[in-house]
């Protein structure tokens, strides 16, 4: 007859709870068996051999001396004298003390950020552009020069941030242009010959013995084409020169009051952490409230999730929850999204775990005990004689039918 394995209370339990307990198999695929013991220590008992000893003695209330009044050593008078000070009573000084507790960190703070504020307005008054280059404008052409000696070379940079296009001449403007978009050009001649060769470009006779690049203008009136080329020629280097300033403008880096900005950093600093602190107020809040119940899942036969074990959580916990979750998050410099919602949801789990652990393991071992107990009584210990047709499917005889059918076996019945 093959032998039937008998349900342990190990079989009763999940994995979950083996882990817990520290249950696994061994080499020969036993399972451990955990036995619980109990230490009785009973108090010695006294006998007619071993008398009982004396207790020590304590004073009486006659010999013990009273403690002083406050009066007695401690005068209001001679602390006041002592300190300078106009208290009238214990809790003020009392209070004082308190308070000067309670600001330690706020004090040790202000010295500190009072020295860092020293420190930022020396920087600033060192590291000034203004004190450095002698005035915000002289700055400002600085890192214009700065900017166009990037694309055209700095003398001619130094140069054009040296003219006033609005009042400059037109040739000394067409000039700059040409030397400026190439910059070899004063390797091959003079800036009078180059001059001469846009006068005579736009059709100026600079080949008439009475003509001087001094009197220029004067040549280019006698050719009506030479006066509209001179000025279509000018406005077109100023604006080029326009549009390079102008752009060099939009990369001076702002001149800045670094104490006003560390200030205004801060600010939006604290506005940044107040409106976290109020979005996860009532996120928070709502999380916790959800978490009504602690689950451990469990793989069926299948390999699907089913939830094995559930405890309830205490009311306590989800109160204190909350804000330790909007704490943690706002640390943490955290946005209310969905990503962070989930993350925090497993904080939750992990963070009630953690502080419930004794409480859960005890719970999950006493219900797979009762369920273990209820499942051996239905089919082992239930001497109530159930009908075959009656019984639920794959439901066990009695313990009766197995006696009975036991002895008939053995020809005892």
């Amino acid at each position: 007859m093959e032998e039937v394995k008998q349900p342990t209370v190990l079989d009763a339990l999940g994995d979950y709870g083996k882990d817990m307990l520290g249950l696994t198999p061994d080499n020969n695929g036993q399972e451990e068996r955990v036995q619980a013991t109990e230490e009785i220590k009973s108090e010695p008992t006294p006998t007619a051999d071993k008398p009982v000893e004396a207790m020590p003695q304590t004073p009486s209330q006659a010999s013990v001396v009273p403690a002083p009044a406050a009066e007695d050593w401690f005068a209001i008078q001679k602390f006041n004298e002592r300190f300078g000070l106009e208290v009238q009573t214990e809790d003020e000084i009392k209070e004082a003390i308190r308070s000067l507790n309670d600001n330690k960190e706020y004090i040790d703070k202000k010295n500190y950020y009072s020295e860092l504020e020293k420190v930022v307005d020396d920087m600033q008054e060192h590291l000034s552009p203004v004190k450095m280059f002698g005035s915000k404008e002289n700055y400002e052409k600085a890192m214009i020069v700065s900017h166009l000696s990037e694309s055209i070379p700095e003398p001619i940079a130094q140069t054009v941030m040296a003219t006033d296009f609005k009042t400059a001449d037109n040739l000394h403007c067409m000039f700059l242009e040409a030397i400026s978009r190439d910059p070899n050009l004063m390797q091959y001649a003079s800036e009078e010959d180059i001059k001469k060769g846009l006068l005579a470009r736009i059709g100026v006779d600079i080949a008439d013995p009475d003509f001087t690049l001094a009197e220029y203008n004067k040549a280019a009136k006698l050719n009506p084409q030479a006066v509209i080329g001179l000025s279509m020629g000018g406005t077109e280097a100023k604006k080029f020169f326009s549009g390079l300033v102008e752009e060099a403008k939009k990369s001076v880096p702002e001149i800045k009051d670094w104490k006003q900005e560390i200030n205004n950093r801060a600010q939006q600093q604290v506005a940044t952490v107040q409106k976290r602190t109020a979005d996860w107020t009532d996120k928070a809040k709502e999380l916790a409230d959800q978490f009504k119940e602690f689950t451990i899942l469990e793989k069926d036969a299948t390999g699907k999730d089913v939830v094995d074990f559930t405890f309830a959580v205490p009311k306590e916990f989800q109160g204190s929850v909350a804000n330790y979750l909007k704490e943690f998050a706002v640390s943490k410099g955290l946005d209310v999204t969905p990503e962070t919602v989930v993350a925090l949801k497993a904080e939750i789990q992990d963070a009630f775990e953690d502080q419930y652990k004794n409480e859960i393991r005890k719970a999950y071992v006493a219900e797979k005990m009762s369920k273990f107990k209820e499942e051996m009584d239905n089919k082992v210990f239930n001497n109530k004689p159930i009908s075959t047709q009656e019984a639920p499917e794959g439901h066990a005889k009695s313990y009766q039918d197995e006696l009975d059918e036991q002895r008939k076996r053995f020809g005892l019945k």
